[in-house]
């Protein structure tokens, strides 16, 4: 649920109107969205006549005065009160008849009135803040202590465990702070945990009686609510400091164009920044403002007011330790149009095209988190005459917007940070400043009236441009104009908001860092040069204040290590200054990630148990870190899948509750044929928890498509998971190989691996896939597959994080091709993987071949004899699975290359040959005996591969004999 706060200094700006139809719009796309006016002086949203019935009759003409005056109703010295949730307050909005004929399903608007006269008048008795106006500095949103729920009988509140009440603290709060802070925990919970009931017109058999023996289901029924939209002015100032202080997440703060509205959009500026609720340097992740009403006639007048208004905004900016001024707020401007004082009605989704409409589509998709990322940021550098910029990947689809600052007080680090100049030290000479600005932009740049500092510190720190890419842009910044270089500087803040609102999600934080401090490293060899690649770290050359208190940059920094080739007492260094600032509730994480620090295939065995005993002392109830374990131990050079398994088995016989964590679990248990059943159970968990995510149903698809009883659910699986993401190709490659390989209907394989493509966007790795499957389909059916599997072994170059399985299947395909280059380029990764021994056995079988191959065409003095080479190949599987992919890539390659058909048939040969004794001892479940005949003529001489007539219709049922 994300809380956002509307307010204004002064009423008739169109603050409710806007809010209003924020709400209407987002319900008609989907969203379960809630009004609540806390606008007791002058409420709105409780005399709208959309206003429909109370959801809990218990609560008829009540409201968040009633709440307001139960908080009150207790004596100075108790440190209880009485809490009447909002949820029993909440009421239907009706959308107008043309928007809700329209609407996506599921949509709910609701609303929370002022309440009744009485508990007005209760609690303007009872508030002690003064009701004129005046704001007071608006606290922080700090965190709390858990407190107790309210009791279930009498429905007092504790709350005693809020805040220390030390009067000696820095910032110690009155009991009444105190209390008022509780009070909105209270209703954040509350309003969190409830859930949409079923809407009883819905499914009411007079308004549609054809389904009154089966209505349908209610799309709309049980469930969250996404957005909680406030509705506040100045007035009582316990309530700002309530509705922006306590409750938001968000705060829009809408202001006229008089001078009485900007002043009062000074003091509330003012307000919020005094006590910190703004951290410095971060407006615009917490505030947009709206400048409403704006007239329709822009003449000089109106162009002028709009300057105040902006001149208001910065006026109230702060300095940030580079010299600039902090970022400003996002702003807006809203039109007056007639409409809003024709009707009550929102003019929105029904007057979409219209200017206001518009308008405030804008500020939702702001709002949001959909302003500005991907490719749309591409897009608007696009505008500005410069090749896109590789952008940070998306962490999620939608910006996260938290409503508190960080628990330990530690400053976002997208910040306050340091001056473009910081790799030359803190001391450095205003000469040697201005000698290197020359070299970056270029003497008549550096020269002019227009500082390009100002553009330079945000370049500094963008993490969306690689090294390359700010060399292109510097070397350009000369050639563009004021405005372009403007719009180029707007362009780069917008990209900094968006890391800074996405730095408020724990998830996020890890790769952020690491591109943060990846930009640090680059941006010092840009200023100093190349050698300052291999510099001491960062912090180590200028004190960097908003970085070092996180676990997260000393992470960063043990990883990029690592990378770097340094020794392990550097790293451990690095990750004892992690623990040492992680704060408690943090460390479960922090030991997750001391788990994940050293790639899985890398062969550092003193490091890895060091790490793990430092994860181990940090977290010792954590149990994820026994998967994190048996991952390494299956994933990893040392292949010990015994231990893997029993560290597995407590974790599957007791599920997590959470959906990601039971899909990895899922996935890691089809390692071990007898733990099918449990990687089902965990799978299903994984649905149940979230069953709108499409990678669980994609892998309960994998599972079930190795068993033939159970290819209908497997197909029925990737359906599912196509249905939840249309852009997640990857069931479609496993449909695709199910139709080809069980199925053998290559037609209908060609037309999923190719609807796949269509769908796919830049993962390099399924790209590959789907390629590679669609041309060795194509090659089963004798036609042209060159032209795929060379695009195939195109994307797996460009694979940067190519797992070791990858590097076996591009090494199949540069044999394939014949393509000696990237075969020499290949086989060295693969020779070195499949050295470490263990479960490696795609690396060894193509190894195997490509030595093999190369001993046939260029026979050596003391080489080993061609059956030598068979028997290497026939002693590798260990189990079914590697039996027929052996089988079926030496199939494959005999198909387009005629110097490998000797081996490969020999090979294929001494495989169906195996006796039982040995085949017996594999884990999991053979295929059908149809399968065998399918190789038996390529074994036999009767054919030389894939694609040879003469036994295609045993790989494509639709083929001719």
């Amino acid at each position: 649920m994300r809380i956002i706060s509307f307010f204004s200094f002064k009423g008739g700006v169109g603050r409710t109107a806007l809010l209003s139809n924020l709400g209407a719009h987002w319900a008609a796309r989907g969203r379960v969205v809630a009004l609540m006016d806390l606008d007791l002086i002058a409420p709105g949203i409780s005399y709208s006549p959309l206003l429909g019935p109370y959801l809990d009759q218990r609560a008829i003409g009540l409201g968040m005065s009633d709440l307001l005056a139960a908080y009150h109703d207790r004596k100075s010295e108790e440190d209880t009160f009485q809490f009447l949730p909002p949820s029993l307050l909440l009421r239907e909005m009706e959308l107008p008849p043309e928007v809700a004929e329209n609407a996506a399903p599921g949509g709910r608007l609701l609303a929370i009135g002022a309440g009744s006269p009485d508990g007005s008048e209760a609690y303007a008795k009872a508030d002690k803040t003064p009701a004129g106006g005046i704001l007071r500095a608006i606290p922080p949103a700090e965190p709390i202590r858990e407190p107790k729920a309210p009791d279930a009988e009498s429905g007092d509140a504790d709350a005693s465990g809020i805040g220390s009440g030390d009067d000696d603290t820095p910032h110690a709060k009155p009991d009444d702070a105190r209390i008022l802070r509780t009070l909105a925990k209270h209703i954040r919970d509350d309003l969190a945990k409830w859930r949409t009931p079923p809407d009883v017109a819905r499914n009411d058999p007079d308004n549609d009686p054809d389904n009154a023996d089966d209505p349908a289901p209610d799309p709309g029924a049980n469930r969250p609510i996404d957005y909680l939209l406030i509705d506040a002015r100045t007035g009582f100032a316990e309530l700002a400091e309530l509705s922006l202080g306590y409750l938001a997440d968000h705060m829009v703060l809408v202001s006229g164009l008089n001078e009485q509205n900007l002043q009062g959009l000074r003091l509330t500026l003012r307000a919020l920044w005094e006590q910190q609720r703004v951290p410095l340097d971060e407006m615009p992740a917490l505030v947009t403002v709206v400048f409403s009403p704006v007239p329709a006639g822009e003449d000089d007048a109106v162009l002028r007011a709009l300057e105040d208004g902006q001149r208001a905004l910065r006026e109230n900016l702060r300095h940030t330790r580079a010299g600039p001024l902090e970022s400003m707020p996002r702003t807006f401007r809203i039109h007056y149009t007639p409409l809003l004082a024709l009707s009550d009605a929102p003019l929105l989704p029904a007057r979409v095209d219209s200017l206001y409409g518009g308008e405030v589509r804008a500020i939702a998709d702001h709002l949001a988190g959909e302003a500005i990322h991907g490719e749309r940021f591409q897009e608007e550098l696009a505008e500005i005459g410069r090749k896109p910029l590789r952008v940070v990947r998306e962490f999620g689809s939608r910006s996260q917007i938290a409503a508190a600052p960080d628990p330990q007080g530690r400053p976002n680090p997208f910040t306050d940070l340091p001056a473009w100049h910081w790799p030359l030290g803190e001391g450095a000479a205003d000469r040697d400043r201005r000698r290197r600005l020359g070299k970056l932009v270029g003497k008549r740049l550096a020269g002019g009236r227009t500082d390009p500092g100002i553009l330079l510190n945000r370049l500094a720190w963008d993490i969306s441009s690689d090294l390359a890419q700010k060399r292109q842009m510097l070397d350009s910044l000369s050639g563009l104009g004021k405005n372009r270089r403007e719009e180029l500087l707007k362009t780069l803040e917008a990209q900094r908001g968006w890391a800074l609102s996405q730095w408020r999600e724990t998830a996020h934080r890890q790769p952020l860092m690491g591109a943060l401090v990846k930009t640090e490293r680059e941006w010092a060899t840009l200023v100093l040069g190349d050698k300052s690649i291999h510099s001491p770290a960062p912090h180590q050359r200028h004190p960097l204040p908003n970085l070092e208190p996180w676990p997260e940059y000393w992470l960063a920094l043990a990883r990029e290590t690592c990378e770097r080739g340094g020794e392990d007492p550097v790293v451990l260094v690095a990750v004892d200054e992690a623990l040492r600032r992680a704060a408690p509730e943090e460390r479960p994480k922090l030991a997750e990630w001391l788990m994940e620090l050293i790639p899985w295939d890398a062969d550092a065995p003193a490091l890895i148990k060091e790490l793990e005993a430092r994860a181990r002392g940090i977290a010792p109830e954590h149990a994820w870190l026994d998967y994190l374990a048996a991952y390494r131990l299956l994933k990893g050079p040392e292949k010990l899948p015994a231990k893997a398994k029993a560290l597995l088995t407590p974790l599957l016989n007791s599920l997590p509750k959470d959906a990601a964590k039971c899909n990895d679990l899922g996935v890691l248990a089809q390692e071990f044929p007898a733990m099918a059943a449990q990687a089902e159970v965990a799978l299903r968990k994984a649905i149940q928890f979230d069953p709108k995510d499409a990678p669980p149903w994609y892998n309960l698809g994998n599972l079930f498509a190795g068993h033939p009883d159970r290819h209908g659910e497997a197909e029925a699986a990737y359906r599912r998971a196509m249905e939840l993401d249309p852009k997640f190709a990857a069931p479609w490659n496993g449909l695709g190989s199910l139709q080809r390989g069980w199925r053998r209907d290559c037609q209908k394989a060609l037309e999923t691996f190719r609807a796949g493509l269509e769908r796919v966007g830049g993962d390099k790795g399924i790209q590959a896939y789907l390629h590679m499957n669609l041309g060795h389909t194509l090659q089963l059916l004798d036609r042209p597959a060159r032209t795929e599997l060379e695009t195939a072994l195109a994307l797996f170059d460009e694979w940067k994080e190519r797992p070791p399985v990858a590097n076996a299947n591009a090494l199949w395909l540069a044999l394939e091709l014949e393509d000696m280059a990237r075969t020499t380029d290949y086989l060295t990764p693969c020779r070195e993987i499949a050295e470490t021994g263990g479960n490696n056995h795609a690396a060894l079988l193509v190894v195997t071949l490509a030595e093999g191959l190369h001993a046939a065409a260029s026979p050596q003095p003391g080489a080993p004899p061609a059956d030598d080479w068979v028997r290497r190949i026939a002693d590798g599987p260990r189990d079914w699975d590697q039996y027929w992919d052996a089988i079926q890539a030496i199939y494959l390659l005999s198909g387009f290359r005629f110097d490998a058909r000797a081996l490969g048939r020999a090979a294929v040969k001494a495989l169906l040959a195996l006796p039982a004794a040995v085949t017996d001892e594999y884990p999991d479940s053979p295929k059908p005996d149809d399968w065998r005949a399918r190789y038996l003529p390529f074994a036999n001489g009767e054919s030389d591969g894939a694609g040879d007539p003469r036994d295609r219709h045993l790989f494509c049922r639709d083929a001719r004999r």
